[in-house]
């Protein structure tokens, strides 16, 4: 798939819900959003669903090269040709870049999960994004010989009573090595699950930590909130 994939670049501390726009000049200048997304097909034109709740239906592009899965789990950088005021989308857009995403779920550890998950050392680029379901990370990690996973888990036995849920992002790779090679990549983590293990609040709201680095002096917590629709 993966035509549009650039690699792993510094540059998606840009990406968000919102938007950014081009310096102006003395011609007027188009302005860029991004936003998460899934995307999907309906007969031969793409469309997108960002966390956000919009519907984007794209131009026509060329999607030779690419290896679409459907649904797949998108960041999308676009212009708006026009805003649609019925139908099932909200604008039709012009396609400008295209990152995807890699998608997991929660663990729950346990005795025959706690070993192979790991505690690989990650850092993240930008702020933790949480939209609709999902929370969006942009990780950097040193790579390493093999495949890495990385999994965001819950531990029962770290919760405290009447305090919110920890999440901790582990990192598993199979074998080290001296590179000191850095890379980044999207990550987004269905959190829905959240609903099995802490009550929401009165706005449907439910408070919990994201935890990195377990155990390290690189410790670091992160104080979010998942609204459930």
């Amino acid at each position: 798939m993966r035509n549009f994939k650039l690699g792993f670049i510094f540059l998606m501390v840009l990406v968000s819900t919102g938007l950014y726009s081009c310096l102006e000049d003395e011609d007027p200048q188009p302005i860029y959003y991004s936003a998460w997304s899934n995307m999907y097909t309906i007969g031969d034109v793409y469309y997108a669903t960002t966390d956000g709740g919009l519907v984007l239906k794209m131009n026509e592009f060329d999607d030779s090269d690419l290896q679409f899965e459907e649904n797949d789990r998108v960041v999308i950088t676009f212009t708006i040709e026009e805003e649609n005021t019925g139908g099932i989308f909200d604008y039709l857009v012009n396609l400008e870049q295209l990152y995807y995403v890699e998608e997991g779920d929660l663990v729950a550890l346990n005795e025959n999960s706690r070993d192979t998950i790991g505690n690989g050392y990650v850092q993240l680029s930008a702020y933790p994004l949480v939209g609709g379901d999902y929370l969006n990370l942009e990780l950097v990690y040193e790579q390493e010989e093999g495949d890495h996973v990385f999994s965001l888990c819950y531990d029962e036995t770290i919760q405290e009573e009447g305090e919110p849920v920890i999440l901790e992002l582990r990192n598993y790779y199979p074998e080290e090595n001296d590179d000191d090679e850095y890379v980044a990549g999207l990550y987004s983590f269905n959190i829905s699950q959240l609903q099995m293990w802490s009550e929401m609040d009165e706005d449907n709201v439910i408070e919990f930590t994201l935890r990195i680095n377990s155990g390290d002096s690189q410790e670091q917590d992160f104080n979010l909130e998942y609204e459930v629709e």
